[in-house]
């Protein structure tokens, strides 16, 4: 078929539809990029809070020759539990072992060992927190908590702050 075989409207529909279409291609593109954009700042804003959280719990560490190493780390429990950041968001301590040490939403999870349980999604998260941790030393984990079903990127560092020995 050619195009001067094609009336006029028709060419015109045709143009205005090829428009359309390359502007939500351009529009879906610009979407992607933002919240690849959105992600990447989010990873920083939490990298920087869990800094400062292990800065608090460094110094609760060189207290501990002058304090002893049991009350130093529940000092430094205590002063991570009441750690706020982008509104609600907190920290919790937890071994590499999934056993939870301190969780200041849900203290009836401290001293509980957190291995079997999941997200809603099925995914053993705890664990993989743990081998993140063991393996690479440092990282981030998306997981979906059962309750509020977001991205729950902030939780993870912590333990891994306890990991290493500074907890």
């Amino acid at each position: 078929m050619k195009l001067n075989n094609l009336s006029i409207r028709a060419k015109l529909q045709a143009l205005v539809g090829f428009a359309v279409l390359i502007l939500v291609s351009l529009g879906t593109f610009n979407l992607i990029i933002q919240k690849e954009s959105s992600y990447e700042q989010r990873k920083d804003r939490v990298r920087s809070n869990v800094e400062i959280a292990y800065a608090l719990a460094n110094h609760y560490k060189t207290l501990s020759k002058s304090i002893g190493e049991t009350q130093a780390k529940e000092a430094a429990a205590k002063a991570i539990e009441e750690l706020r950041y982008d509104g609600n968001n907190y920290f919790f301590i937890a071994t590499s072992d999934e056993n939870i040490v301190m969780h200041p939403t849900n203290p009836k999870l401290n001293g509980t060992n957190a291995s079997n349980l999941t997200d809603s999604r099925g995914n053993y998260f705890w664990q993989e927190m743990s081998r993140i941790a063991t393996t690479q030393g440092k990282g981030f984990l998306t997981y979906y908590w059962i309750a509020a079903m977001v991205m729950n990127l902030r939780r993870f560092l912590l333990s891994l702050i306890y990991q290493s020995g500074t907890g």
